[in-house]
Order: C-alpha cells, then structure tokens, then sequence
C-alpha cells in the first residue's frame, strides 16, 4: 500500500492511500484512492513517454476552477509512478447508466433510449456554463464527447437515477489533460508548435477540419475553440434524441470503425451529408414531461430552437459557429433556464418542462400516458394519450386475380393478447444488466459454443414450467463487482468479489417482491476463493440449504449445488459447472418439447414471440431486428447467417397474403415466379426481406433476386417470407395450409 502527499497552491495539502486501477488511457493510468478523512478520490499518472503531457496538464488545473469542471484536488509524486495529479470522485453519466439498465422501451432506431428533455436541456447547460468559462480564460477543452460529461450528486438513496430525476445533480466536464490554451492550438494551426501538443481527441465527435488537413492552413489542421462548439451541439443531440451522430447513415454498430468514422468526416466536410438527423428530434419521447403552458405553442418554439441551436453549433465553416456566450443566451431565452426558487444543488434550472416525479423513465417506471403531439397542415396538435395498447388495427380486404386463374387475398390479422395462450408470458422484460436468459445459454449450448455465462453461476428459476423456462435468468459469480478492502493498520489491500440481491434497484440481482428486503442479503468472495451468504440485515431473513444464515453474519458455500432462499417465497440456486451442465441439458430437453413445435405450437409460439416479447431489446447497441425474446424456439436451431433486419410486430395492421392451396410440393403453391416476383418489386424502395425456412430459422435477404434465389435453390424447404419496408409495416407471404 502506497501513501502519497497532495499538495495545492490556495489548497489544503492532504494524505491518499493509492488503490487498483480503474481507467487506463492513451497517456495516463487512473487509479482510485482513499483520503485520511474517508473520502474516495481518483489520481492520475502518466504513462511512459507522457509525462510532459500530466505536468502540461498539472500547469492547466491549477489556473481554471468552476463548479461544472472536475475539481482538481493537488499534486504529489511517487518514486515508482512520479508525478501525480489528484481529482475527486463523480458519479457517472446518467444517459449511459440508464442505457447500462436497459430500458424497455426504447425506440428501436435509437442507440441510447434518451433522458427526459428538462433534464437533457440542464445536463447541456452545464457543460455549455464548463466550455464558457475555459473559453474565458483562453483555453479550449478539445475532447468534449458524452463520456467525458459526468455528475456530481448529493449522494442520496437510490443512486444517481433517482437523484437526476429529482434534480440533485451537476453536470461536470472532465479529462483536462485535453485542455489546450488557444495560443498552443493557434501555433499547432500554424505549424510552429511541438507536434506533441497536438490534443487526444475522439473522432466521432470532433469537426472535420480538426481531422483533416485544410488548403486555408497551409495544408495542415485547424484546431480552435469552435471545435468544443461542434462537439457540444452532439452531444447535444444524443442527450435529447439517444441518437448518435450518423448512426441514421451506417448504423451504430458500424461506427465503432474508426476508418469509417473518418471517411463520414471526410464526406461531411465536403458537404456532402449531416452528423445528424433532424427528423429525430420530433420523436423525442415525451409520456413521462409536460410542458409549463400550452404544449401547442411550446412544442413549435422548443423545436425550431433546438433545431437553430444545433445548426448554429454544426456549421461546416468553423468561423461562423456560435460563441459559447450567446449559444447560453439562447438556452436562457428558449428553455427558460432560471435560478431555482428554492436554493439546491443546481444554481439554474430549466423551466420549459415539467417531469411526473413517481413515474418517469429514470426510475424505471413502464410509460402511464402522457402527451403526444401531431403536426398536421401547419396546425400543432397536442393530446393527452393513455398508455399505448398492444393491439392491431383491422383494415379492409383486397383480392387479386392472377394470371393462372387463381387469387391472392389481402386479408387483416389483428393480434392481441387475448389470443395468447398465456397472459403472464406476454411481458418477459429484458434481461438486467449483467444477467442472461435461458434461452440465450441453451441456443448456445446446443450448438456446443462458449456459454455466455460461466461457472459459478446464480440461477434464479429451476423449474421447467413453460413460464420458468421463459423467465429464468442466470448471473456468472465471476461477473460480481470488484471491491478492494484497504487495511490502514497493516497497509493491505485485499480484492473481494461482491453480488448484491435484493428488493432495490441498485442491486446486482433484483427481485420484486414483498417478502424480499430492499437490501436482503450479499454473496461475496474472500481472499482464498471461498464464496460466502451473507444477511445484509432482512426482515424476513436468508437460509442457505435450509440453515439460517445470522442477522448481519454469513454462511460458508461449497459451490457445488446450493440453494438461497430470501422470506417465504423466493429461491435461487447456485450452481458449479458439473450441475450447471446437468440441468441445461434437461432443460434443453424440455424446452424441445415444449417449443419445438410439434403439433400447432410453432406458430402460436412465434406469434406470442413477435408480437407481445420482442417489441424492446436486449442488448444496449440498437438494432433494427426483432428483439431475441426468451420464447424463440428458433434461437435454439444453429444458423449460419442470424437475423439482422428482423423487426418487431408493428402496433399497425399487419397485411397477411393467403396464397392458394399448394398443386405441388413446391412452398410457393404453384405460384408462377413471375407474379412472385412482381410482388416483391411492389415492395417499397429500401424494403428488406427474411426468408423463413422449415426448420424456423431465417436468412436475410437485401433485394427480391436474393429472395428469388433462394426460391430457386430451396424449393422443398422455405416456409414463407417476411417483406420488411422501412416504415415498419409487415407484409407476410405463408403458403397456404389446410385453413390458410
């Protein structure tokens, strides 16, 4: 254990005890450590060869000071580590911890599922206030990206969610080892300054003109203080629309390319596309916020000025961006951003929005209602909607001849959950953070791949009822949260592994039922490797194999095969990998049975999956297919291509083709393949297709010849086709059996 001195000019100098790594970077290593008086703080050190760069930034820190910048603390050195530069502890992003949660209902073409717009406009008008005043003191952050904003709270019950939603937060700028003064950027512009000097700066969220050498320059790049203006109109973006910059052009995933990143820079700097979609902005949910007023003139006004602050912000010649000055001006103006009545935590508050204080996205509750507004024929309409149903319009029927004599009819398919043979299975939520599905470690053990999880691992449910089969979750011990234990008497750090389970939401695992304490019991792992069950002090209390575990004391676990169960009601078992393999292959068995389909159960299997258990997603990158809900029996088929472009069943009426009874054992029913053919070209432009097989699994398909090609060569074995366009609305071709 390593103690080290901090020292400040105008600073009270104090003692850190170093702990573990908890950051590393291009230049610098972040490591946690602890104050004498108890207080957690972060210290950073340079890496080889950067040292020049932390003492630049040590000449930085000690010169700037504002309540929306990272607090610079003091520096000390280390004989082994050498200089280093002490900041204080923040919480972190909340639009990334919400993300990190999962939310449920996200909108599918969105990245981040976004934070309510008040608290989006005040997280921006705290980073815009941290960009005003470095700008005022002549410097220029030069990183500004949503990672790089984080919160500093009161520290209250609940977490940071909570805290955010009751407005007890401080956005704060950090990683000032960014931090140019505008004299060093003018002289790295100008081609006079040490090439070293140039700053680390993130791609997706930097101007072109900053990546890219300019003819105005003298073929070199231009860095300025219009850099942080563009970077801040982006993240200003995400944070109200959960949409990142050009993910409407390749896809979020894509974006993680660097090359790619560079190549849409480029193209952007040449004119030739926007960082950003500004139809998103009319999507921006709002069932949880009401505007202070009349929504129908304050929707319009909120709208045109996002809309001019963005444009101001992204404006391709960097010399005709707005000011940070008068970009706060305007957020004043149109935001109605004020002193709080009541002094608090924030010294200014927006004012345009108004957040239901006990159901809203950030503490987790499901949509109740709330405003929708509809623009029609330059009228602005506002209403106050219910929570939106899971039903499908009806429409009308069509029937065309075809030129073999027979027809095809356009008939509707309305799909509710009343036709679902169980209630209780249309409302299988994501899997929480750090736990997987059932189904999602079956599909991977039948076709004998690494499991996603591994031993030791914490299964929630072990019955094979259907439901239990379809909500059972499992939690790799090995996932447990680090945590090292610092000893001041013997100067030791010991790590411990900890998974926390209770009724709260800020536990690993999270049961929601009365009996279970919010707080109710921990598992964690010594220094030797022995996991222990601990009572975290329960009202109904914990028992490991049946023996009580003491109130605030533990039990020791063998990890073979043990059961915890927390009040009279809930259990789960722990499992190693011998019995972990023992009860996947029975439940894999089992649920063959049960979803595979034997009799009619495929079809209603698929239709509960599509229409009631994929319309969110698991995984926290977006995605434009159908989420990979629990019930889909074809995730346990091995694929050689897996599904990218499936959507979700649309709350819209669902257009079904019945085709003729088959002539032939051919799937298409004697369909001539021109006609089959026409139809898919009817299809609207940018429509993708899934051609489901048999056997249920789906290939994907981006034009009708890749359809028509495997219509050709498959003609025994595809069962029908999926036509997807753009908009949402579904078009499914089946072959016709028995009642059509």
């Amino acid at each position: 254990m390593t103690r080290v001195h901090f020292d400040r000019e105008e600073g009270v100098p104090f003692d850190a005890t170093l702990g573990g790594v908890i950051a590393e970077g291009g230049t610098s290593i972040v490591r946690q450590a602890k104050r004498a008086n108890g207080d957690t703080i972060v210290v950073k050190a340079a890496r080889k060869g950067s040292e020049s760069l932390l003492e630049y930034e040590r000449h930085i820190c000690g010169r700037i000071d504002h309540p929306a910048l990272v607090r610079y603390l003091g520096a000390g050195t280390d004989p082994q580590l050498g200089l280093l530069l002490a900041f204080e502890m923040l919480a972190g992003n909340p639009l990334l911890v919400l993300n990190g949660q999962r939310p449920t209902y996200r909108d599918p073409g969105t990245y981040y599922y976004p934070l309510p717009p008040g608290r989006a406009l005040e997280l921006a008008f705290d980073l815009l206030l941290a960009l005003e005043h470095l700008h005022e003191q002549g410097h220029v952050h030069a990183d500004v990206k949503l990672a790089n904003l984080l919160t500093r709270t009161s520290g209250g019950p609940g977490g940071l969610l909570r805290e955010v939603s009751l407005g007890n937060f401080q956005g704060v700028l950090i990683d000032l080892g960014s931090v140019r003064s505008v004299a060093v950027l003018d002289a790295l512009s100008a081609g006079t300054a040490d090439p070293s000097l140039i700053p680390s700066i993130t791609p997706l969220y930097a101007p072109p003109e900053a990546l890219f050498e300019r003819a105005e320059t003298g073929g070199r790049k231009l860095f300025s203080p219009s850099m942080d203006i563009y970077a801040f109109g982006l993240v200003f973006y995400v944070l109200l629309t959960g949409r990142i910059p050009y993910e409407h052009k390749v896809g979020a995933r894509a974006l993680k390319e660097r090359e790619l990143v560079l190549e849409l820079k480029n193209r952007e700097g040449r004119g030739e596309l926007s960082p950003i979609d500004t139809s998103a902005l009319a999507k921006i949910p709002l069932h949880d916020v009401a505007f202070d007023g009349s929504a129908a003139s304050s929707w319009p006004y909120f709208h045109a000025s996002v809309k001019e602050i963005l444009r101001r912000c992204l404006e391709p010649d960097p010399r005709r961006r707005a000011e940070t000055a008068a970009l706060r001006e305007l957020f004043q103006e149109a935001f109605k951003v004020r002193p709080p009545l009541v002094k608090g935590p924030r010294a200014f508050v927006q004012t345009l929005f108004q957040m239901r204080p006990l159901s809203n996205r950030l503490l987790g509750d499901e949509p109740l209602g709330g405003i929708r507004i509809r623009e029609t024929n330059n009228d602005v309409v506002v209403e106050e909607v219910p929570p939106p149903k899971p039903e499908v319009a009806t429409i009308g029927n069509e029937t065309t001849n075809l030129e073999d004599g027979s027809t095809i009819t356009f008939r509707s398919q309305a799909i509710t959950p009343k036709k679902v043979e169980s209630r209780r299975l249309s409302k299988v939520p994501p899997a929480p953070k750090g736990m997987v599905y059932l189904a999602d470690v079956l599909r991977e053990f039948k076709a004998k791949r690494p499991l996603p999880v591994s031993p030791p691992v914490l299964v929630t449910r072990t019955g094979f009822a259907k439901e239990e089969l379809v909500q059972c979750l499992l939690f790799s011990l090995g996932q447990a949260r680090q945590q090292f234990q610092v000893s001041d008497a013997n100067e030791t750090i010991v790590e411990q592994r900890r998974v926390t389970i209770g009724r709260g939401v800020e536990n690993d695992v999270v049961f929601k039922d009365g009996s279970v304490s919010k707080m109710h019991a921990h598992l964690e792992r010594d220094a030797s490797g022995d996991w222990w069950v601990c009572d975290d002090g329960s009202m109904n209390g914990t028992f490991l194999d049946g023996n009580p575990v003491p109130a605030k004391g533990r039990l020791k676990m063998t990890l073979q095969l043990a059961t915890i169960e927390l009040g009279p009601t809930i259990k789960v078992t722990i499992m190693g990998k011998a019995d972990l393999d023992s009860y996947l292959a029975a439940a894999l068995q089992v649920w063959t049975e049960a979803f595979a389909g034997k009799t009619r159960s495929s079809a209603r299997i698929k239709t509960i999956t599509e229409s009631d258990l994929a319309t969110t997603t698991r995984d926290d990158t977006p995605t434009e297919k159908a989420a990979e809900g629990p019930l889909r029996s074809d995730l346990l088929e091995a694929t050689p291509r897996a599904p990218t472009r499936r959507q979700p069943m649309p709350q819209t009426a669902t257009h079904k083709i019945a085709l003729p009874p088959a002539r032939d054992a051919t799937p298409t029913g004697g369909i001539p393949r021109s006609e089959i053919a026409r139809r898919l070209s009817e299809q609207p432009p940018g429509t993708s297709f899934a051609v489901i097989f048999g056997d249920a699994r789906a290939e994907d398909c981006d034009t009708a010849n890749e359809v028509l090609e495997l219509l050709a060569g498959n003609p025994d074995a595809i069962l029908g086709i999926d036509a997807i366009p753009p908009r949402g609305s579904r078009v499914i071709v089946f072959r016709a059996k028995g009642e059509g």
